[in-house]
């Protein structure tokens, strides 16, 4: 279950994304279904993705695989929302607060100490839609003391040198894919 500071960011990224479909002429129905998912991932990830300046690519790769429009007007639309809600929604959190109140996290990091002990050889792998989710689970596993590798899509990643490392190595013990990955993306 989410905390209620999660149950919090849901619903005002809910809210703030019907809010701004309305202000823009857009039928929020589909709109609001990616931030509430990528709430859902990870808040924290959200949370920090959605502070920075950059268009999110997650939003990009989504709406460009379902909807075949151009990538620039789709960057154009993402920044737009994501400004929205940074401005009039998401400075209401604190990236300390949804860390320390991260249930989630939590849980999982429970589930995979306890794997990872109980066969001191044994390797993982965990998959998630967004690649901040990924970057996310890779840091905090990382500051756990969890060493993890992480494999996305895009140019910046050669997925079977990535692979082979990870196969090889006596340390890294958890390799955090996306979804891209599955698909060859």
């Amino acid at each position: 279950d989410m905390t209620t500071l999660e149950s919090e960011l849901y619903q005002a990224v809910t809210e703030g994304t019907r809010r701004y479909a309305m202000t823009h002429d857009i039928k929020h129905g589909f709109l609001v279904s990616t931030p509430q998912r990528m709430v859902s991932s990870s808040p924290v990830a959200l949370l920090k993705s959605w502070q920075e300046e950059t268009p999110e690519q997650d939003i990009i790769d989504f709406w460009t695989d379902e909807f075949e429009e151009d990538e620039e007007i789709i960057r154009q639309k993402s920044t737009g929302i994501k400004s929205y809600l940074a401005a009039r929604t998401l400075n209401e959190f604190s990236i300390e607060d949804l860390l320390k109140n991260d249930s989630k996290f939590e849980l999982f990091s429970q589930h995979i100490k306890r794997f990872l002990l109980e066969d001191e050889q044994a390797k993982a792998i965990v998959f998630t839609t967004f690649r901040d989710t990924a970057k996310y689970l890779v840091n905090r596993l990382t500051r756990e003391g969890i060493a993890s590798t992480l494999l996305m899509g895009g140019a910046g990643f050669d997925k079977d040198n990535i692979v082979s490392e990870f196969k090889n190595s006596n340390t890294s013990r958890l390799l955090v894919c996306t979804d891209a990955i599955v698909t060859g993306k």
